[in-house]
């Protein structure tokens, strides 16, 4: 078979249209809480307090930057054209 066989359509192509994101998936994504005025964090004393303290802060800062990136992607998702109207 030729190359030059498959130079033409012989059928329209079809109309494609972007897809179209449920309304919720493109709600704004919700600001960062703030951390409120009373919050505190008594002193660790013993080194296993201190080690305790210290693994759970390290969590907590993955864990915000772990919400960082999903409110990172909700923001593009919003901004895509499956969400423009």
């Amino acid at each position: 078979m030729a190359l030059s066989s498959c130079a033409t359509r012989s059928s329209p192509l079809p109309d494609v249209h972007p897809l179209r994101l449920a309304p919720d998936l493109c709600a704004a994504p919700a600001a960062e809480p703030p951390i409120p005025d009373a919050a505190g964090l008594p002193q660790p004393v013993t080194d296993t307090e201190k080690a305790a303290v210290t693994a759970f802060l390290n969590w907590v800062a993955d864990l915000g930057d772990w919400g960082r990136q999903l409110q990172a992607r909700a923001a593009k998702t919003t901004a895509s054209a499956g969400c423009a109207e």
